[in-house]
C-alpha cells in the first residue's frame, strides 16, 4: 500500500471532523462576536419604535376644530389607551404585554371664518416589555423591559378652504415641542461548546425634540348631530432622540479552565429622525349644550389594514381606544 493510500483518507477524516466540529461552533459564535453592534441596533429600533407609537398616540388625540364660526372657542379633554403589538418592521420589534396611556387638552380659537389658532398639550406613559431579533437562530431575541414617558406641545394655525354650511376643510400648521424619557432593560445568554456569552444592556435616554407639524381635514356635518372627519398630519423633527446604552458582555470558558471575563461599555445608539405621515378618523356626537363627544377610529384601522402603517410608520401595530368631550362657546351653523 502507497503512502498516499494512507494519508489521503486521514487527511479527508481530519478535514471532515475540524468541518463539523469547529465550524458549527465558529459560525453561531461568529454572529455574537460583535454583540455592542447588534445590542445598539435592536435597541436603537427599539427607541424609534418608541416615538413612532408616540407620534401615532398625538394624532388620535389630535381632535381637528371644524365648522367654526367667527369668535367661537372650544377646550377639548382627550383620554386614550393603547396596546402594542409591534413597533418597528425591519428588523421585526414586537409588544409584549406593552401598554400605554394618555391626557391631551386641546384649545382653538377662531379669529374669523377663516382664521383659526389652536394649541395642543399631551402627556404619554408606556410600560411593557418589546423583543426582536435581527438574525436567524440560534441568535436569540432581545428582549427589554421598558418605560416610556413624554410632553408633547404644539401651538399652531388654521386656514378654513371651504367655509360652507355642511362641509369644512381646514388646514394646519405649527411647530412642536416634545420632552421625553426613555429606560430600557435587557439580558440574554447563549452556550456554544464549552462557552457561555450573556450580555446585559441597560439604556436611558431624554431630552427634548423639536419640529413642525401639518395636516388637513374634510369634516361633514350630518343633520347638524353628526361630524365625521378624515384627516392627515404629518410630522417632522429637526433633531434626532438620543439615548445610551450600558452593555457588558460577560464570557465564561469552563473548560479546559474555568475562565471568566466581562466586558463593559457605553454605546450612544443610532436612532431616526421623527418622519411620521399619518391618517386619522373621527365621529362627533354634537350636542345642544354646548358639549360634543368624539372617538377616534383612525388608528385602529390603518393598523388593522396593514399597509398604510407598513408603508409610512414602519410596521406599527397598535389598537387604541381615543374618546374626547369638547366644550364650545355656541355651536351654529354658518
Amino acid at each position: 500500500m502507497k503512502i498516499y493510500q494512507i494519508f489521503f483518507p486521514v487527511f479527508i477524516f481530519f478535514s471532515l471532523s475540524v468541518f463539523f466540529l469547529i465550524i458549527p461552533f465558529s459560525s453561531a459564535f461568529s454572529q455574537t462576536i460583535d454583540p455592542h453592534s447588534y445590542e445598539k441596533e435592536i435597541t436603537g429600533r427599539i427607541v424609534d419604535g418608541l416615538m413612532n407609537i408616540s407620534a401615532s398616540t398625538v394624532k388620535d388625540s389630535f381632535v381637528p376644530m371644524t365648522h367654526w364660526r367667527e369668535n367661537e372657542y372650544l377646550l377639548t379633554i382627550v383620554p386614550a389607551y393603547c396596546s402594542i403589538n409591534k413597533a418597528y418592521d425591519d428588523p421585526e420589534v414586537k409588544g409584549k404585554d406593552l401598554k400605554g396611556w394618555s391626557a391631551a387638552l386641546g384649545g382653538g380659537y377662531a379669529l374669523n371664518k377663516r382664521l383659526l389658532l389652536y394649541g395642543i398639550a399631551a402627556g404619554q406613559s408606556i410600560k411593557g416589555n418589546l423583543y426582536g431579533k435581527m438574525y436567524k437562530d440560534p441568535i436569540p431575541a432581545v428582549e427589554a423591559e421598558m418605560g416610556y414617558r413624554s410632553l408633547f406641545l404644539s401651538p399652531g394655525a388654521g386656514f378654513e378652504f371651504l367655509p360652507g354650511k355642511w362641509l369644512s376643510i381646514p388646514v394646519f400648521f405649527g411647530p412642536f415641542i416634545q420632552h421625553y424619557k426613555i429606560n430600557t432593560d435587557s439580558s440574554y445568554s447563549e452556550t456554544v461548546s464549552y462557552t457561555e456569552t450573556s450580555i446585559h444592556v441597560s439604556t436611558a435616554g431624554s431630552g427634548i425634540l423639536y419640529g413642525v407639524t401639518g395636516g388637513f381635514a374634510a369634516s361633514a356635518k350630518i343633520l347638524n348631530k353628526l361630524k365625521i372627519t378624515p384627516y392627515y398630519l404629518y410630522m417632522k423633527s429637526f433633531n434626532k432622540p438620543e439615548a445610551d446604552a450600558d452593555i457588558d458582555v460577560t464570557t465564561s470558558v469552563t473548560l479546559p479552565t474555568s475562565i471568566t471575563d466581562t466586558e463593559s461599555s457605553t454605546e450612544s445608539l443610532a436612532t431616526e429622525y421623527i418622519n411620521a405621515s399619518m391618517i386619522g378618523l373621527s365621529a362627533t356626537l354634537v350636542s345642544t349644550n354646548n358639549l360634543s363627544f368624539s372617538a377616534s377610529v383612525g388608528g385602529y384601522i390603518t393598523s388593522e389594514t396593514g399597509w398604510y402603517n407598513e408603508k409610512f410608520l414602519n410596521g406599527l401595530q397598535m389598537k387604541s381606544i381615543v374618546l374626547a368631550v369638547t366644550y364650545t362657546n355656541g355651536i351654529s351653523e354658518k
